[in-house]
């Protein structure tokens, strides 16, 4: 009895390895990954625009501390060939994986670069190093965004 209870729990198991496989499931992983990214964008967007506006240099720091947890999340959210209708993600991000790899973590370090310089309290020269944040922006949209949905 014990031995055909371990056959059906392993049956079990291997239903459900099954089903969240199915073409289904992986749509749903896909517009939960593209959804979750496009929220840490719109994130990165807001906090950058508030940076740039702010003359108060603890609410830079904090909010170049907000880029810096982003930049870390960014790097989770691309599972392979994530794409939705709704997605702004080209195709070459998977196809040349080393390159996106490089340019998020150059998009960290420049965040991370920012925070250190925002924590001295110096809002000019952290205005200054956000200009390396923007940069790092670009250089990744550039290359892997498509054109924004909608806009």
């Amino acid at each position: 009895m014990k031995h055909l209870s371990t056959i059906m729990i392993a049956a079990m198991a291997g239903a459900l390895a099954i089903a969240t496989l199915t073409p289904s499931g992986l749509a749903q992983d896909a517009a939960a990954a593209v959804k979750a990214r496009q929220d840490v964008m719109k994130s990165n967007g807001a906090t950058n625009g508030r940076i740039s506006k702010s003359d108060n240099a603890k609410a830079i720091a904090d909010d170049a501390n907000i880029l810096v947890g982003n930049a870390k999340k960014l790097a989770t959210l691309w599972p392979a060939n994530s794409i939705t209708p709704d997605s702004n993600a080209k195709p070459e991000i998977w196809q040349n994986m080393a390159d996106f790899t490089a340019k998020l973590k150059a998009f960290e370090a420049a965040a991370t670069q920012l925070a250190a310089v925002a924590a001295k309290g110096d809002v000019q020269a952290a205005k200054d190093a956000q200009k390396a944040v923007g940069g790092a922006c670009g250089a990744c949209h550039q290359a892997f965004r498509g054109p924004l949905k909608g806009k």
